[in-house]
């Protein structure tokens, strides 16, 4: 799905940056398909904390405690890991 969503086929007349020096980039159905995607995971970030639940998502390192953020992401690799084969 995300790859769908994030516009595997581009076409050159979907573009919405046309520089001659980059060639066609920007394909509109890509940031289409990335505001649905970022829409539907706030939809269900919002459907755990409704629920009283924290949200299983990987935190950034780059935000926040560095330490925290490796340490949880650990946890939540290893409690998913049967169901995450690919990473």
């Amino acid at each position: 799905m995300v790859g769908l969503a994030a516009g595997t086929v581009h076409r050159p007349e979907d573009s919405r940056e046309k520089r001659p020096e980059l060639g066609s980039t920007g394909g509109g159905s890509t940031i289409l398909g990335m505001k649905l995607l970022n829409a539907v995971l706030c939809q269900v970030v919002e459907h755990f904390i409704d629920a009283g639940e924290t949200p299983p998502l990987l935190r950034c390192p780059n935000v926040g405690d560095a330490k925290v953020a490796a340490e949880w992401n650990t946890k939540l690799m290893a409690h998913y890991k049967d169901r995450l084969v690919h990473l």
